[in-house]
């Protein structure tokens, strides 16, 4: 099993293929499209690797861990908890119609 360090080191580098992959695939859609042949489905491949690569690049999708926000940068401002404060509609976990428990806003 690989150590966080490496676990993250593995992930950044394979970001890093990633770009390069989606940087080779304009590269040649480009030339196709400049030399006329039909490129839709290369540009939905190209699409789907740009958002896979997205994805990646995401925080925390390589495992990094955030830093927790201090006291008083959390919701209410005032550096309590929103535990057992009443919520602002219906049972605080779900939508204004909660499907699990029937509350309603």
């Amino acid at each position: 099993m690989l150590d966080p360090e490496t676990k993250l080191a593995q992930a950044r580098r394979h970001v890093q293929e990633g770009r390069r992959h989606v940087a080779a695939q304009r590269a040649l859609i480009a030339e196709l499209d400049r030399n006329g042949y039909d490129t839709i489905r290369s540009h939905a491949l190209l699409a789907a690797m740009e958002e896979a690569l997205r994805l990646q690049e995401a925080p925390g999708a390589a495992g990094e861990v955030r830093q927790k926000k201090p006291p008083g940068d959390e919701p209410g401002g005032d550096g309590q908890s929103q535990r057992g404060r009443e919520p602002a509609y219906g049972c605080g976990s779900h939508p204004p119609t909660c499907r699990a428990t029937g509350a309603t806003a």
